[in-house]
């Protein structure tokens, strides 16, 4: 668990331990003192934006003996004690990427990083069908980290791909390897050439399977949950690379929500790139943000500019500090960013078509960035 305003891409966050209530932010208020970090049980099970969770004081919340490298984590807004029971909302899901040094003892805190916040609300008959982020890849931490969720009531037809060799760039990945992981952090399926997928045939009938054989793919039907995809270069060779994923089936109840990641943001064709398609048969509201100055990390970007782009390119808008344009439509919100340097854009984009956001420095400065594409009720 951590508090709803400690959910930022790239936050050091504490996520168990003794001092949790002093690490931790909420909207709602302080937490109780006892609370530690770790919730019992969750309705719906399993966790899901909207939903409760309760837990016990101290040590009685079961800590689990271990936990992987990438941990999806309740964000809540409020959290109350009654007796010996605790209890709170689930303002939002976030996967935070551990750091090493666990213990379930909450005298040695559990600490981590935010890579990426998967809650978002969005119409179920008009969402964002795929969603995709391009970034140099690094090696360790820097690999490309993308989340999303599948949420609704079943579950959902999902292709991933990583793309490298066929992306028409210089600097691009020559070999990429593609990770999924379950909300528990647990890898359940990995690929790095496509055309050795024991499903291989359903990717080619998918209509969209990757033009390179060396990239990599995952076709899978998945619970509702959050899921976490990371790509890395065969060998720890760098380069930039594409992490997607796409909606194949659309006539289900349950809906793929957009993702959030992060990146360093440098110059020419290595700057932040976020894609998505919308399809239904209304527009869709969203906002895209780019956050830079409030990232708890070295190196972060300092002055991040934002470009929207239709499918052919043209500039829809564009914002260098979000309070220049927009403030109040981007207030109403309730996600605004939360350093003024930083950019948003608030728009409606007609269905069936495709976008693209993109994430500079200001006078071609380089650094950590973030971007993210929020659905929006209209």
């Amino acid at each position: 668990m951590i508090g709803d305003q400690n959910a930022v891409v790239g936050n050091h966050v504490t996520f168990w331990g003794a001092q949790w209530g002093q690490n931790n932010s909420m909207s709602g208020g302080p937490a109780p003192g006892s609370f530690k970090g770790f919730a019992n049980s969750t309705n719906p099970d399993p966790a899901a934006c909207g939903g409760t969770w309760t837990g016990r004081p101290g040590n009685s919340g079961h800590p689990p003996s271990s936990v992987p490298q990438f941990i999806t984590v309740i964000a809540a807004s409020s959290i109350t004690q009654s007796g010996s029971t605790i209890s709170g909302d689930v303002a939002l899901l976030v996967v935070v990427q551990t750091d090493p040094g666990y213990q379930p003892n909450p005298g040695h805190a559990a600490t981590g990083t935010v890579v990426s916040v998967t809650c978002v609300t969005a119409p179920a008959a008009d969402n964002i069908s795929n969603i995709s982020t391009r970034i140099r890849v690094g090696t360790g931490d820097n690999v490309l980290v993308g989340g999303f969720i599948v949420a609704g009531p079943e579950n959902k037809k999902v292709l991933v791909r990583a793309i490298g060799p066929s992306l028409p760039i210089a600097d691009r990945l020559a070999d990429p390897v593609l990770e999924l992981h379950d909300s528990s952090g647990q890898v359940i399926a990995t690929n790095d050439n496509w055309v050795n997928s024991p499903n291989r045939q359903s990717i080619i009938e998918s209509t969209i399977p990757p033009t390179n054989d060396l990239e990599a793919a995952v076709l899978m039907s998945l619970p509702p949950g959050t899921y976490t995809a990371t790509v890395h270069g065969v060998n720890n060779t760098t380069g930039t690379a594409l992490v997607e994923a796409y909606d194949l089936d659309r006539h289900s109840y349950a809906r793929l929500a957009n993702i959030s990641t992060r990146g360093q943001v440098q110059t020419n064709d290595n700057v932040l790139i976020a894609g998505m398609i919308m399809v239904g048969e209304t527009p869709q509201r969203v906002i895209v943000r780019a956050i830079g100055p409030s990232l708890d990390v070295a190196g972060k970007l300092a002055d991040p500019t934002l470009e929207l782009r239709n499918a052919d390119g043209s500039l829809i808008q564009s914002n260098d500090n979000w309070r220049s344009d927009q403030e109040a439509e981007i207030m109403a919100t309730t996600i605004p960013p939360a350093n003024d340097l930083e950019s948003a854009i608030v728009a409606t984009l007609p269905a069936n078509a495709s976008y693209t956001a993109i994430v500079r420095g200001a006078n071609a400065a380089t650094g950590i960035a973030v971007v993210e594409v929020y659905g929006l009720s209209n």
